[in-house]
């Protein structure tokens, strides 16, 4: 998915929807089917629906966009006020268990800031992200599991858990973005927030904390498979809707510490300039990006970690203890859960999934996408910071 009219024409379109602006004069002959697929893909065609509202008001111009993809966006936009409706009444539910029981708890990324969107069910959520105390877990999986929630993981970082239709629920034990200097400064998330009005065991956290948190977990996207339009948008809202209340120099302050700074500087000017030919290879990435990033992306930015491909291969091949039961944490409770780890990992790649193995070894050997990504991560200024490895 290159740059081109109709991946234009999306994102200024939801750039004026979000920023309640007037929408931009768009050019003649767009493939309206394109710009359909361009905006599902980044997760935004519910977005994208609202301009479509306002164009089909006038005649002329309804009569550019094809019937069957005015119904699609009319569809993505009923699809997501339910999605919202369903999610937000799951959340009060949640909450008021958290508050008979005095669990402290603190909503994270979109799960907020969508109420700061023209209307709430714009933000699509995957999941809605919640940070608790650790040594809560325990309790809060117990009223995971009186409200319906099946325990999809349990990881060294969140607990997962979902129920049917649409929910998803990450409950963190860290405010960690894995920088190191940043998630030093994230450990005082607890004292520096407040009780939301009305709650006693609900906190907000500061604009600063939530922007800090916020561009150290796009930054981890960007590098680890890339983010798309939608990630965007959240820097556009907070932008026009909180920025002006935090402390600007805190901000740059810790960026600047973790290696970020460049980085959330380059975002602010993708949104003011919009998609251009001048940001071409940064443009290129978040639009084959899409919502959650690529695997190959993931691949190559990883190769960049180390000297060269053999020592990248013998890392994949035999990854640290530490790497190993972090990612398949159930085997830390056995004797020797460090190779029966890695067993079931061999088998996993080669006999479960060998699809994805053979992937990844011909990720490594398109050296022209590599020197792409590697462009764009320098443009970004990822290429050195203080990322825990």
């Amino acid at each position: 998915m290159l740059i081109n009219k109709e991946a234009s024409a999306v994102f200024s379109m939801a750039c004026a929807v979000v920023g309640k602006t007037a929408l931009p004069i768009l050019e003649e002959n767009l493939d309206w089917k394109n710009i359909y697929e361009i905006s599902a893909y980044h997760r935004i065609e519910n977005i994208i629906a609202y301009a479509v509202e306002q164009i089909c008001q006038e005649e002329s111009r309804r009569e550019q966009i094809p019937e069957e993809v005015r119904k699609q966006f009319q569809k993505a936009k009923v699809t997501g006020i339910m999605r919202e409706t369903i999610q937000y009444h799951e959340y009060e539910k949640l909450t008021k268990l958290l508050e008979r029981e005095s669990i402290r708890h603190i909503l994270l990324k979109g799960g907020w800031l969508k109420y700061d969107y023209p209307s709430p069910d714009m933000r699509f959520l995957t999941d809605l992200d919640i940070l608790v105390r650790e040594e809560e877990l325990d309790r809060v999986a117990v009223l995971m599991k009186q409200l319906g929630y099946k325990e999809f993981s349990r990881g060294s970082k969140d607990d997962i858990y979902q129920k049917e239709p649409c929910m998803t629920v990450e409950i963190h034990k860290t405010s960690a973005v894995g920088y190191e200097s940043l998630d030093a400064y994230l450990e005082g998330i607890w004292e520096r927030s407040r009780k939301r009005e009305g709650y006693e065991t609900e906190y907000l956290m500061t604009w600063e904390d939530f922007y800090l948190y916020q561009t150290g977990h796009m930054a981890k996207h960007f590098e680890h498979g890339g983010v798309g339009m939608r990630m965007l948008l959240d820097f556009l809202v907070f932008e026009n809707e909180r920025m002006s209340c935090c402390d600007r120099r805190l901000i740059e302050e810790q960026l600047k510490l973790a290696g970020l700074l460049k980085m959330e500087e380059k975002i602010r000017e993708l949104l003011l300039k919009g998609i251009n030919r001048e940001n071409e290879i940064v443009w290129e990435y978040i639009l084959q990006s899409g919502t959650y990033g690529l695997f190959k992306f993931y691949i190559q930015t990883e190769r960049n970690r180390h000297q060269n491909k053999l020592i990248y291969y013998l890392r994949r091949i035999f990854p640290t203890r530490k790497d190993l039961l972090f990612h398949y944490p159930k085997f830390k409770k056995y004797p020797g859960g460090f190779l029966a780890a890695w067993f079931y990992r061999l088998f996993r790649n080669l006999i479960v999934k060998p699809g994805k193995t053979v992937g990844e070894f011909r990720t490594l050997r398109n050296d022209e996408e590599h020197q792409k990504v590697t462009a764009c991560m320098r443009e970004m200024g990822l290429e050195k910071k203080d990322e825990k490895i």
